[in-house]
């Protein structure tokens, strides 16, 4: 294929024309190996989304809807309720009764204080069912615990369940706090037995955090410093936030 190019580029540019030929054909292989270790880089900075537990509690804690699945999803139907038909809306609303996701929530929120009334009843009645969904299979849970009280497994599932419940938004806030309370409960049951499950003590740190419980925060981010070797940084941001909270100001500066 070179010698064909070279007879072209000779054709067309005489001198320079075989002179840019012979800087291409050096440059190729040079720029082959740049493109593909650059391609490599980008593998590493963009890799495949098969997250661990941990990054996967890391993204939510971090994440604006405290979830990390469906937020570009929820910016584009907060777009239609701004701006869309009753139509537009009650679409919305069908596909988040399909399929509910935690980023979800605010739309359904603002749903119920739309200004149409069918908007509203429609939000009230998708409401209610997700709710009832998933106060039957927290009693279900709760069941095969009081069933099996050893068996972590279902401990921890539901631990989760009853985290999710709580923070999700879709119960008033008495209740949510009164469910993150049972949350914190079931994960510290399971850390007696597994002590060193850093993404367990994680969620305990999260949830006395949502529950405005400032000084069992502080009490338990000391003990987990201790602990744990790593901590994330946004939990240095939590423990001066409850430092302030508890008017501890002396601390936020020696710690």
């Amino acid at each position: 294929m070179y010698p064909l190019l070279a007879f072209a580029a000779n054709l067309g540019g005489g001198v320079f024309g075989l002179g840019a030929f012979l800087l291409m054909a050096i440059l190729h292989p040079l720029f082959s190996v740049i493109s593909t270790q650059a391609h490599i880089w980008f593998e590493g900075l963009f890799p495949e989304q098969n997250l661990s537990l941990f990054d996967q509690i890391m993204l939510r804690i971090q994440s604006r809807w405290d979830d990390y699945t469906k937020s570009h999803e929820a910016s584009s139907f907060e777009n239609l309720f701004k701006y869309g038909t009753i139509s537009d809306k009650q679409k919305v609303l069908d596909t988040i009764a399909e399929g509910f996701n935690i980023s979800y929530s605010p739309i359904l929120q603002s749903a119920l204080n739309d200004n149409q009334n069918v908007v509203r009843i429609q939000a009230a009645a998708i409401l209610t069912k997700i709710d009832t969904e998933f106060d039957n299979k927290l009693k279900k849970l709760e069941k095969l615990h009081q069933d099996s009280p050893d068996d972590l497994v279902i401990l921890l599932q539901l631990a989760e369940h009853t985290d999710l419940y709580a923070t999700i938004g879709i119960t008033d806030e008495v209740r949510s706090l009164e469910i993150a309370s049972s949350a914190v409960f079931y994960y510290r049951k399971f850390l007696e037995v597994n002590k060193d499950q850093f993404v367990v003590w994680l969620a305990v740190a999260r949830l006395l955090l949502f529950q405005n419980d400032y000084e069992s925060f502080i009490e338990w981010y000391e003990k987990g410093k201790d602990q744990f070797k790593y901590l994330p940084s946004i939990l240095n941001s939590w423990y001066l936030q409850a430092l302030y909270k508890r008017k501890q100001i002396n601390e936020m500066f020696w710690n």
